[in-house]
């Protein structure tokens, strides 16, 4: 079973929380987001790999 774009994006997304939740855990600085970053990089990742699917589609 393949993902679809929507799930890729969304398992892209959870990767980077969990990667800023580590630098938090570890006191690295400018690790903090909110809502509307996280919906923003969701959007980044969808588009990208709705973009590579379609490239991919080209060839």
């Amino acid at each position: 079973m393949s993902l679809t774009d929507k799930e890729i994006a969304l398992e892209l997304t959870k990767s980077y929380i969990e990667h800023l939740n580590e630098r938090v855990k570890n006191k690295s600085s400018g690790s903090h987001t909110n809502v509307e970053n996280i919906s923003k990089t969701f959007k980044y990742f969808y588009s990208t790999v709705e973009n590579c699917g379609k490239s991919a589609d080209k060839e």
